[in-house]
């Protein structure tokens, strides 16, 4: 996917891999450790070997220029991009002295790569070719584990929004203070600006520029918020506005009528699945659904009616006194499924009462036909007990969903309520080795197909989670 920028776009070149008798020794195996081969075969070969592509390598994990967070052993994970002609298949993959085994679409690796805590270090990176048996050098995995955290080529401030294109495994996030939305390219790790703007003249203002993704029409939405100052009023002016990323354009929808007073988190409803994305059942909208935690209304709904683009929150009917979403109760978090008949949203809020006492809880709002119009209904889920849900995201199937807390993030059954840690920097209670999470966790997504979850942990940066293990490595910093 390749959105609109506001920026001059950068030129992402997916380098095109040959064979040794391309003329460019670099890529001579037996220069560079490689597969040994005899002297006459390579010649042989040299001579009679026609020029073959052989694509690109995305390094899934640990991303490219990732740090590690001081693990030094660590299985990988590739998946090699063919070339579009494809002209070659590769047969066997080499990163360093670590050999994978191909399971579908993804490598793996047999054993883990040793890596020292000695700062940046360069691993390199082979594939035999099936045509021709004949080993090429893909560009070289760099991997950091310094005591500085630097992860990627660029040093972002802060990462609060975060999405990812289930269609292309792309990763988008957002940094607010910089007024920027950045796509992650999984070659190079480097990423690149997609949208910017002014920086909100308020940097000790907490802001969030919550994201989602419309991934059929690559199509990516911001929820803007941010302080201009009033010099008239001589003060900050707060607003949100509705973004809209193309391929080709980008479009800005303001909440003219300022009844947004807040946002965080962000669902879209592009194909209108859920009852409540319309008016009238027969007649659904599609819509984006956002947190308002100083509103009366805190679920609002931005309506995009074609060209027309108009916000309302709809009537949630709470279904008992437990089941407050009021914001008194300090909402923190949104979290939604998309499914034909289990279409479902869940809601984090800090508080059991408005006295600001008690543990924190899960609402469900869901929604349902009632004589041709949609009935909103929230209802209580259950406590968190010492936890602080500052994120919420499901699994794949609906079943489960990650709660973020302070350094930990917990995975909870969804039918009996039980929970397990699936990862702690917490120095009282751990799990997993790697980078700290932080207090401060705004949005998580998880892998489309592979057991692994990004954070969006504000100036710890973006944060990758290996559910086996419970492992954390910095993939932008």
């Amino acid at each position: 996917m390749k959105l609109a920028t506001s920026l001059p776009p950068f030129l992402l070149v997916f380098g095109v891999l040959c064979l040794a008798s391309c003329g460019d020794s670099d890529t001579d195996p037996s220069k560079k450790g490689g597969q040994p081969t005899s002297s006459s075969s390579t010649s042989q070969n040299s001579s009679q070997a026609p020029q073959l592509s052989v694509g690109t390598v995305k390094f899934i994990y640990p991303t490219q220029q990732s740090h590690l967070g001081g693990v030094e052993q660590v299985p990988l994970v590739v998946q090699i991009i063919p070339p579009s002609d494809q002209q070659s298949t590769v047969s066997q993959l080499k990163v360093g002295d670590v050999e994978f085994e191909k399971k579908g679409q993804y490598w793996y690796s047999t054993s883990e790569l040793i890596i020292t805590r000695e700062g940046k270090q360069i691993f390199e990176v082979q594939a035999e070719l099936a045509e021709t048996g004949e080993w090429v050098n893909f560009p070289a995995l760099s991997l950091n584990n310094s005591s500085f955290v630097q992860a990627s080529s660029q040093q972002i401030y802060s990462i609060k929004g975060l999405a990812i294109d289930l269609d292309d495994s792309t990763i988008f996030f957002s940094n607010p203070y910089d007024a920027e939305v950045y796509e992650l390219d999984f070659i190079s790790s480097d990423a690149e600006i997609i949208y910017s703007a002014e920086p909100t003249s308020n940097l000790g203002a907490f802001i969030y520029w919550p994201i989602a993704i419309d991934s059929a029409a690559d199509t990516l939405y911001l929820s803007e918020d941010k302080y201009s100052y009033n010099q008239q009023a001589s003060e900050d002016e707060y607003t949100v506005s509705l973004v809209k990323i193309t391929p080709t354009e980008t479009q800005k929808y303001p909440d003219s009528e300022g009844l947004i007073k807040s946002t965080r988190g962000l669902l879209v409803d592009i194909d209108a699945v859920m009852p409540m994305s319309g008016y009238d059942i027969n007649s659904p909208i599609p819509s984006i659904f956002s947190i308002d935690f100083l509103s009366q209304e805190t679920i609002q709904r931005w309506f995009l009616d074609n060209e027309n683009v108009f916000v309302e929150s709809p009537n949630i009917q709470s279904a008992n006194d437990e089941s407050s979403l009021s914001p008194d109760l300090n909402i923190l978090a949104l979290a939604g499924y998309l499914d034909t008949d289990n279409s479902k949203v869940l809601v984090s809020r800090e508080f059991a009462n408005d006295a600001k006492q008690g543990e924190s809880a899960l609402i469900e709002v869901t929604s349902e036909a009632s004589r041709g119009t949609p009935r909103v209904t929230a209802t209580f889920k259950t406590l968190l007990e010492q936890i602080k849900p500052t994120a919420l995201a499901y699994n794949r199937e609906g079943t489960h969903v990650f709660i973020a807390d302070a350094n930990k993030i917990w995975k909870m059954n969804m039918t009996d309520y039980s929970k397990e840690l699936v990862t702690s920097s917490s120095s009282i209670l751990s799990r997993g080795e790697g980078n700290p999470i932080g207090s401060n966790v705004t949005a998580m997504v998880l892998h489309p197909e592979l057991d692994y979850l990004y954070l969006a942990a504000d100036t710890n940066g973006l944060i990758m989670v290996d559910l086996a293990t419970g492992n954390r490595i910095t993939v932008v910093k």
